[in-house]
């Protein structure tokens, strides 16, 4: 009996390409669903309710409030996985040292490691 043949494996570097029409969108709060093979990761801004005039006004204003709208800015999912890669490359930044003032842009050498798994 012949052995099916072994697919070929290629290990590329990644070129890193953010297209001018991806915004950067400020996110406030996130929601977390699971799916059977993957996360959903939902980012929302919650902007406050604009509550104006004098404080009086400003007070039955705010009593009339019956939620606070949180609006979708992103939705990524992320396969079962690939997800605690990220968390880990999450913490780590979260852990590094703040960069120095003279320090020219974000720092992604930790990002660029682990994804190029």
């Amino acid at each position: 009996m012949e052995l099916p043949e072994r697919p070929i494996t290629l290990t590329l570097p990644i070129e890193w390409d953010i297209s001018p029409e991806i915004k950067s969108i400020y996110a406030t709060n996130l929601l977390i669903q699971r799916g059977e093979h993957e996360f959903f990761i939902s980012f929302f801004e919650l902007r406050p309710p604009l509550v104006i005039g004098t404080p009086e006004q400003q007070r039955e204003q705010a009593a009339q409030l019956q939620v606070a709208r949180a609006e979708c800015v992103a939705r990524i999912v992320v396969g079962r996985d690939r997800l605690p890669e990220f968390v880990q490359v999450l913490q780590d930044f979260v852990n590094m040292e703040p960069p120095d003032a003279d320090d020219q842009g974000p720092d992604s050498e930790e990002l660029d490691a682990a994804s190029d798994d």
